[in-house]
């Protein structure tokens, strides 16, 4: 980034109702020559743990007066502490000074008779309602009008000069020196005095060497004479590097700070975009259309406009983590531009490692140009962001800046910044509108759920040259696109029957130590002929713990939902007192083919390699498999609809066939609904029953019980529920 030349401070302009005094004109440095002979010397008091009342008078309160701004929050992440425990940031500081209806408070130094230097709160001016300095007794009307570019720092320009002599800083004084930290730390205000010699040493990666000092502290003599401001959490190693008059930083002024805020604002309008996923309705099973299930929250996050970045002419990176049983029912995708204008795009490949999707406009559109940059130079510097919130169905950027306060170790070793406030909604640029880092999270492998989806962090912009340069074959997860409905309606199966474990099984299968009592795990009641678990030699009474799917870092547990029926009979007794507007939410009385470990699988995507471990007589045993396509299901299978008749049947299929025990060569389709008020309702059928015969002809197939239903006159079906069979006789209404 372009680094403004250093510069004295420049006296405050007059306001327009208000003349300045003409001292408070002169230059900065002429008034800490002055302030410097008002100065006196006060022995080793800093040694004695006495404050020089000069040193002290300049040390000032920052007061900052925050409000909401259209439904958001404030946060200065500036002000934030790191934890204690963990060193990362869990709190936001200005929650509780809201919540006690008072202004967030930080020290300063005051540097000049109108002049003081504060750490930056890292905080969006929409929230901002005023900021006032306290100097002594005196509260002083203050504004922004400059920020350090490579230190966590800003300059506030008071309304009046203070009526104390500033900070006179003597960069060449000899040693000893002493850190002078003052704050609210929770118990009061506060003034910390130490030896510097007595700072920690921190040696980073690559070897430069820091001292650890007290964030925000003036580092003097031991007589109290200003040295030198440190404003971050360390100092480099090499004195000549810090021993200077803030004066002499790099400093960005108000009016090139605002240039800069229109660079990046005008670069993420353009190019940071909104798509819409067109995706098939998931199909819901009866009597669950209205059941929570743990990604009904990811269906309806989906509906919403995801963002999006325009990262080539012809390429769009969508954020959006969509597993390939999603991927799957993708339609289309449309764009919306920053100025409401709408394009249509096609699916290009989902990142294997990232949870990204890119598509292709049908024009070229506008890109975000790339900054090559090393995240460990750009600690504590100033770095732009755009930062994203939801508005309904629109999108509001609000550009700001924010700094990075350390350097981790994220998503495959690479360099993960972190920030002292939430930022997984924030795009980096630097003063040009160049793009320096966004927000993306690695794809996450096997169960997907909202609560443990890992949380996006700031990833550099050179990762996105593959995306948008490189064939999809070289970044693409090929099993993670999008299918025709047939095919995304087909199972991917093991082939089994399960119940969900609980302790007492847990304790006679001999798993408990293996389950956590029965708190996750399945027990096999049944494996189907011809499917991957017979090929492989599960058997009735194995117990799934679970699987490694192929790149995964842990395992998935297995642990399914217990079937609405499988302790308590279907009612098919009370099946005629059921009203008819109740038909759509009976669910089947079946256990479906489709439960939590198959769509777990599906989830992986058709070929995926996985691991399955089981326990079978308490001895832990393991398959290497693979995700295969099942036979057609009943929720998958085709349908037969007759409106006329107010009924759809469909064909058996595998579980259905062995609830009704019926063999393959034996009549029979299922039917699948009845329309309240229709025909066949009145007539008295009820979904789920079995339709053996059609004017005494047996049919087995959609296309025989088509062609018997074709005959002119009255439709006599022989209808069986569950073991009784009885004749129902329909006629079609006239039209």
């Amino acid at each position: 980034m372009p680094m403004p030349m250093p510069m004295p401070f420049a006296p405050a302009p007059a306001a327009p109702s208000r003349r300045i005094p003409g001292v408070v004109r002169a230059t900065a440095f002429a008034l800490l020559a002055l302030a410097g002979a008002a100065q006196v010397a006060a022995g080793a008091a800093l040694e004695r743990g006495e404050l020089p009342a000069a040193l002290g008078s300049a040390l000032v309160r920052v007061e900052l007066t925050v409000a909401p701004h259209e439904g958001d929050s404030p946060e200065a992440g500036g002000w934030n502490k790191r934890c204690p425990n963990c060193g990362e940031f869990h709190r936001n500081a200005l929650e509780g000074v809201m919540r006690e209806e008072r202004p967030g408070e930080i020290g300063g130094f005051l540097v000049a008779p109108d002049r003081v230097i504060a750490p930056d709160p890292l905080i969006h001016p929409r929230f901002v309602q005023e900021w006032r300095v306290r100097v002594g007794d005196e509260l002083i009307p203050a504004r922004p009008e400059a920020w350090a570019i490579d230190r966590p720092a800003m300059r506030l320009v008071l309304e009046r000069p203070a009526r104390v002599a500033p900070l006179a800083f003597r960069s060449d004084a000899p040693a000893p020196l002493y850190t002078v930290h003052h704050g609210d730390e929770g118990n009061g205000w506060n003034i910390w005095m130490q030896p510097l010699a007595a700072s920690s040493w921190l040696i980073a990666d690559g070897g430069a060497r820091y001292r650890a000092v007290p964030g925000s502290s003036v580092i003097a003599t031991a007589d109290g004479a200003p040295v030198a401001l440190a404003l971050g959490e360390r100092l480099p190693a090499a004195e000549s590097a810090w021993r200077a008059s803030p004066a002499s930083w790099n400093w960005i002024e108000a009016d090139a700070y605002a240039a800069a805020v229109a660079r990046v604002d005008v670069a993420a309008q353009a190019s940071i975009v909104r798509a819409e996923l067109r995706l098939r309705p998931k199909p819901a099973r009866p009597g669950e259309e209205h059941r929570w299930s743990p990604d009904a929250d990811l269906e309806k996050e989906l509906q919403r406009p995801q963002t999006a970045l325009v990262i080539a002419p012809r390429r769009v990176l969508v954020l959006a983590d969509l597993a390939p049983g999603v991927t799957a029912r993708l339609e289309g995708v449309r764009l919306v531009l920053g100025d409401g204008a709408e394009v249509d795009a096609t699916f290009v490949g989902s990142a294997a490692d990232y949870g990204v999707l890119v598509v292709e406009p049908a024009r070229d559109l506008v890109p975000l140009r790339r900054a090559e940059a090393s995240w460990s130079a750009l600690r504590d510097h100033m770095l732009y962001l755009a930062d994203l919130r939801a508005a309904g169905e629109r999108q509001r950027v609000h550009v700001g800046h924010l700094r990075m306060a350390s350097l981790g170790t994220g998503f495959r070793g690479a360099p993960k910044p972190v920030f002292a406030r939430d930022v997984k909604a924030c795009f980096f640029f630097d003063d040009q509108g160049r793009l320096l880092g966004l927000p993306m999270a690695r794809r996450q492998v096997g169960k997907v759920e909202r609560w443990n989806r890992p949380d996006p962090q700031t990833v550099a912009s050179a990762e996105l040259a593959r995306y948008a340069e490189a064939p999809a074959a070289e970044w693409a997860a090929a099993r993670n696109r999008p299918l025709s409905e047939a095919e995304s309606r087909r199972l991917a199966w093991l082939g089994v029957e399960l119940q969900s474990l609980n302790d007492q099984l847990a304790l006679t299968h001999d798993v408990s130590t293996l389950t956590d009592n029965g708190d996750h795990g399945a027990l096999v009641t049944f494996v189907h002929a011809d499917s991957p678990a017979a090929a492989a030699g599960l058997r009735a009474g194995d117990v799934l713990i679970r699987f490694w799917p192929e790149g995964a870092t842990e395992p998935v547990k297995i642990d399914i939902e217990e079937h609405r029926f499988a302790d308590t009979p279907f009612p098919w007794e009370q099946y005629d007192q059921i009203p008819e507007h109740f038909f759509e939410r009976i669910p089947a009385p079946w256990p479906t083919a489709e439960h939590e470990f198959h769509q777990q699988l599906k989830n992986l995507g058709e070929g995926t390699p996985y691991r399955l471990e089981y326990a079978r007589s308490g001895q832990l045993a393991s398959l290497e498999l693979r995700v295969e396509a099942g036979p057609a299901h009943f929720e998958s299978a085709p349908e037969l609809v007759r409106a006329d008749l107010g009924l759809r049947a469909k064909e058996l299929t595998f579980e259905t066939r062995r609830f009704f025990q019926r063999a393959a060569d034996e009549p029979g389709l299922v039917l699948s609904r009845i329309e309240p008020g229709g025909v066949a309702a009145v007539a008295g059928l009820k979904p789920f029953e079995l339709i053996l015969a059609i004017n005494d002809a047996p049919v087995r197939t959609m296309a025989e019980m088509e062609a018997a239903m074709g005959a002119a006159g009255p439709i006599r079906l022989e209808v069986r529920r569950m073991h009784q069979n009885r004749v129902v006789v329909l006629t079609a209404r006239a039209e």
